[in-house]
């Protein structure tokens, strides 16, 4: 506090309270949590899981760009999210999603009668923007069976995929493909891979790790791993790591 000319004794004690209430009030500030605030944009929004990470962004704080083949599908959150129309192939689409963005998570995978066999291709056109735009964190979920270099996978999870590999050769190829580009990316990203994905909210308890054991009674909530991704978007613990989830 400056003092110009002549103050009285009264003047003085009352701009020495105004001092100590000024270095309460910083003090406070310095001591109050720091909101977090991170740009994501998640592909395969309008999944299950695409829309409890959306869900659980919107609560954090964050600001979300949904991508997805139908902006309608989002109407839920019409003026809370940025929603970029377009296709997985659309390569000026997604340059329009990434740009801003500090996170990106690939949250897309085959559905029932939907195309098998595209998420390789997908997640190369989606790494190759994001190194063009300098963006360099990435999520992606694949699941247990995807890969072949996992030995703390169960019996029952090695025999499921021995069993697909034979099944559905060209689709266990795309899914390990990419993986595989994820891990060759050079990005920071984290790949998640649930066992069996089920409908319900976060569980307590849900752990997450590169050495966890799966084995076959193993399964995650939708709610158990939108939290975990969020979580490694915040803390950064599994940075170039594949980590496995159960609930």
């Amino acid at each position: 506090m400056i003092l110009r000319g002549h103050q009285n004794g009264n003047t003085l004690g009352k701009e020495k309270e105004i001092d100590d209430a000024l270095h309460e009030e910083a003090n406070a500030r310095e001591d109050a949590p720091v909101a977090v605030m991170i740009k994501i944009t998640v592909f395969g929004a309008t999944g299950r899981t695409g829309r409890s990470i959306i869900s659980l962004a919107l609560t954090q704080g964050m600001e979300v760009t949904a991508y997805a083949r139908r902006a309608a599908d989002l109407d839920p959150w019409t003026g809370r999210i940025r929603v970029v129309q377009g296709t997985l192939d659309d390569a000026e689409g997604i340059a329009k999603a990434i740009e801003g963005a500090d996170a990106v998570v690939a949250a897309f995978g085959p559905r029932k009668g939907g195309p098998q066999v595209f998420c390789a291709h997908a997640t190369q056109l989606i790494i190759s923007v994001m190194k063009a735009q300098k963006v360099r964190r990435l999520v992606c979920i694949t699941g247990a069976l995807i890969g072949e270099q996992y030995p703390t996978r169960g019996l029952f999870y090695r025999v499921m995929r021995r069993l697909l590999v034979r099944k559905a050769p060209h689709l266990m190829l795309d899914r390990d493909g990419q993986e595989t580009i994820v891990m060759n990316s050079g990005l920071d990203w984290t790949v998640f891979k649930p066992p069996r994905l089920v409908n319900g909210a976060e569980r307590p308890g849900t752990q997450v790790g590169p050495d966890l054991v799966i084995g076959p009674a193993a399964r995650t909530t939708v709610g158990s791993l939108a939290t975990a991704i969020l979580g490694e978007l915040l803390g950064s613990q599994f940075i170039r790591k594949t980590v496995f989830i159960r609930s």
